[in-house]
């Protein structure tokens, strides 16, 4: 009864917005199972791996510079030195920076940038 009475005091929209909203807690809750079961690292660790391979492969020309959030909780820093000594890519590691070092230390990153890019252009 007290539900029946709820249901016509609420807009025509509300209906419309509980099925909206049933169907973000489903989404969120695949998302969660996702991290849960692991399969977002393995999507991360294919990622990785990728791109690992383009810039070792010989064909790759482009001069690159690694830039490294020493505060990264989304990827590991084990290898990523190893990486760039072998792989001939200067690093570049920003302490106060995480996963997201543009975000983190946009104003370091943008000098650093503009830094690589002006020994670049005074060489060429």
């Amino acid at each position: 009864m007290l539900r029946q009475k709820n249901e016509e005091l609420l807009p025509p929209f509300s209906t419309f917005y509980f099925s909206c909203l049933t169907e973000y807690v489903a989404c969120l809750e695949s998302v969660i199972d996702a991290l849960t079961n692991k399969k977002v690292t393995l999507v991360v660790q294919g990622y990785v791996e990728d791109t690992r391979a383009i810039l070792m492969d010989n064909k790759w020309s482009i001069q690159t510079t690694v830039c490294w959030g020493q505060r990264d909780h989304w990827l590991s820093f084990d290898g990523v030195q190893d990486f760039c000594k072998e792989s001939k890519h200067p690093l570049v590691e920003l302490p106060m920076s995480g996963h997201h070092v543009q975000e983190d230390s946009g104003e370091e990153l943008s000098q650093l940038i503009a830094g690589i890019v002006g020994k670049r252009n005074s060489t060429s």
